[in-house]
């Protein structure tokens, strides 16, 4: 079972709603790691802004880049000030 299914079990949240959306993981204000992007809005060493299929999700941070970008998947590193949902 994976991680995200595991914390949706356990906040009672039912898995395909949960699977058709987003995920943000903060590592200590070092990096994050996003699930579910559709696409590349803006991309600077302050602001990261990407959508997804419910959401436009904001990194707001000093030094911010992208270490890896897969298909869905993003893990920013750099100093991360906020996470933002800009529904």
């Amino acid at each position: 079972m994976s991680f995200y299914r595991e914390i949706g079990n356990l906040l009672g949240l039912d898995w395909a709603r949960i699977a058709s959306g987003y995920s943000i993981v903060n590592y200590n204000g070092e990096a994050v790691y996003l699930e579910g992007i559709k696409k590349v809005i803006n991309v600077s060493d302050v602001e990261v802004v990407v959508d997804t299929k419910k959401a436009r999700l904001r990194i707001i941070g000093k030094e911010l880049c992208i270490f890896s970008l897969e298909e869905k998947t993003m893990i920013i590193r750099g100093m991360v000030d906020a996470c933002e949902v800009m529904e």
